[in-house]
């Protein structure tokens, strides 16, 4: 089902946006300081100033979120013995009365729709998924297991029948689906959109009530701990309005983690901290795992399904948002689901480099949700400071890979060879540009303190959660993985950012949506 509504009605002219921003931002850097040199260093020093405190915000943010998981994994050991003290306040953005008790009771009185959409992905990934599911304590009494099969596999028949007779007596129930692909409709939000219409109208013929049902899409490799939905309960029935939230947990790469080149396990720990960090407010961008009601979902028409949505976990809230006018609230779930790094078939360093790359620029696709946002404020209006917190953080996810390299590095070089080609400057322009690299040189205190915060979180969520061994942190390897950062953020993040956000307007035949392989056999084995 493609989606061509008033919903997306004359967006083409709001897909420009992040475009020209970009491109301007390119030009400006090369251009400006020989022709405009003062005006320009300002202008870098203001975004300088802006970036600066975002990174600072970061950074709290990321702390915060490891209180918020260590609370989690102190209730769950300990569920009758009070929680400590936490500011939940400041983490969700809304009052902790009405969040967290100091103990809960284990009774479940929901069912969860756990939607699995896949495409060529092998049997033995996706039993790895499903067994550590199937451990839950109440799968078998409330776990409702969907596999959405694309019928554009060859083998999708064969795959799903042998998974749902191995692990049929694991689940409350399990069964499958299969996507026909219509026309206009692009990656796995079309897949996921038809598994839950389907399983929504299987369940309503079998007595289900839409109010009962919470249901969480999770990628093919994700492992799911137990611990997560526990929580996804609990602030479902503590919420104030819980049809009215969408639910976001994080996601960390520790699966294949140590078989992949360093500069690629970098670039998904980058990724995941930046996930982490925005999850404690009420506005934000799931990433790639959800949960909402059923009832929500009916409510918002399911998922769109076209190009423009093709980030399918950042539309979700946004469409949910705007459907419900200012209504729909984020709540971050602080127990990390745990995924695996991107690794090419082949095994080799560079090409697991090339598929991670392949990865990211579908990835930044997502910049049409800029587009999207910007259409529909300007089809409904202004709602309020929410949604104007809502657009800075879209703007943030859309805009700051590309405009981050450009003004401090690009920037930083023709500023220099400006100065040097007038032979000095004047004091003007030499205090502007001092002024200028002393606010680009608190960029790299910024990011070493980011992936201390990370770091932490990292271990905390491999021993308790993962049963794996802390990563010890040195010296050497710190100062490596900060390296790399810099050159992965610019092959991972500015070069196929810029590609994604050139082609957004480009025709409809230049998005063809290529996948990365995660092989199963690189994956760690409980």
């Amino acid at each position: 089902m493609t989606n061509k509504g008033v919903d997306f009605n004359g967006i083409y002219f709001y897909q420009w946006f992040v475009p020209v921003v970009t491109w301007s931002s390119i030009f400006g850097a090369a251009l400006g300081p020989i022709y405009a040199p003062l005006y320009w260093l300002s202008l870098v020093r203001s975004f300088a100033v802006l970036y600066c405190a975002v990174g600072i915000s970061q950074c709290l943010h990321l702390f915060r979120a490891f209180d918020a998981l260590n609370s989690e994994i102190f209730r769950s050991v300990s569920p009758t013995r009070p929680v400590p003290e936490l500011d939940l306040e400041a983490i969700h953005g809304c009052r902790a009365d009405n969040l967290l008790e100091t103990h809960f009771s284990t009774e479940i009185s929901l069912y969860h729709l756990i939607v699995l959409p896949n495409y060529n992905e092998s049997v033995e990934l996706l039993e790895t998924t499903l067994k550590c599911l199937a451990e839950h304590p109440r799968a078998k009494t409330r776990y409702v297991v969907v596999l959405a099969m694309e019928a554009a596999e060859e083998q999708y028949e064969g795959k799903a029948k042998l998974l749902v007779a191995k692990f049929g007596s694991s689940f409350h129930l399990i069964f499958y689906t299969v996507h026909l692909k219509g026309p206009d409709e692009l990656g796995v939000a079309a897949n996921t959109n038809s598994a839950v219409r389907q399983a929504a109208a299987h369940l309503a013929d079998t007595g289900y009530g839409t109010d009962e049902v919470i249901v969480t899409k999770i990628d093919a490799d994700a492992e799911v701990p137990s611990l997560y939905l526990d929580a996804l309960e609990r602030e479902f029935r503590h919420a104030k309005d819980p049809f009215g939230m969408v639910f976001a947990p994080p996601v960390l790469f520790e699966r294949n983690s140590d078989k992949v080149p360093r500069i690629t396990r970098v670039m998904d720990f980058v990724w995941s901290a930046l996930a982490w960090q925005q999850l404690h407010s009420d506005v934000g961008l799931p990433l790639s795992n959800f949960s909402i009601s059923l009832q929500l979902l009916q409510e918002i028409e399911f998922l769109d399904t076209n190009a423009v949505s093709i980030a399918e976990d950042a539309h979700l809230f946004l469409k949910a948002f705007f459907k419900t006018r200012g209504r729909a609230r984020l709540r971050g779930i602080f127990v990390p689901l745990n995924m695996a790094c991107v690794k090419s078939r082949e095994g080799a360093w560079w090409s697991d480099v090339r598929a991670r790359f392949v990865q990211a620029e579908r990835h930044f696709r997502g910049v049409n949700e800029m587009a999207y946002a910007l259409k529909q404020t300007a089809r409904c209006g202004l709602l309020g400071w929410r949604h104007a917190r809502l657009l800075a953080r879209v703007a943030e996810a859309t805009l700051l890979p590309g405009l981050v390299p450009t003004y401090f590095v690009v920037s930083s070089v023709a500023s220099a060879g400006a100065w040097l080609s007038l032979g000095g400057g004047s004091a003007e322009l030499w205090a502007a540009l001092a002024s200028t690299a002393v606010l680009a040189n608190a960029l790299p205190p910024i990011m070493a303190l980011l992936w201390l915060a990370f770091h932490r979180i990292r271990s905390l969520s491999r021993r308790e959660l993962f049963g794996l061994p802390p990563e010890g942190l040195n010296c050497l390897g710190f100062t490596c993985d900060l390296l790399w950062m810099a050159v992965a953020s610019l092959g991972f993040m500015y070069i196929p950012h810029v590609a994604a956000a050139t082609r957004a307007v480009l025709p409809r035949q230049s998005l063809e949506y290529v996948r990365s392989p995660k092989p199963s056999k690189y994956l760690r084995q409980k």
